[in-house]
């Protein structure tokens, strides 16, 4: 599952969101009930412009035990649209 998180982190920030969201859903398949690939996700979905997965999965991070400011941020930017 790491490996998928590495290369979907890495996908992210060479501004490929599709390619970073195919391997972060294989990254939760494998492994859940981890918060990185949901967060990485997140922000994969925000940048190809889906706002409601985003916000999703912010909600999955921050339950699954994210404590980012950051991030508690871009969930209340998402919920008050």
């Amino acid at each position: 599952a790491r490996t998928y998180v590495n290369r979907g982190s890495a996908y992210g920030r060479l501004g490929q969101p599709r390619e970073a969201v195919d391997d972060l859903n294989k990254a939760i398949l494998l492994e859940p009930n981890q918060h990185p690939p949901n967060a990485s996700r997140a922000m994969a979905y925000t940048a190809l412009g889906d706002e409601i997965h985003a916000a999703e999965d912010f909600e999955i991070g921050v339950a699954l035990g994210i404590n980012s400011a950051a991030l508690q941020q871009e969930m209340d930017r998402l919920r008050s649209q």
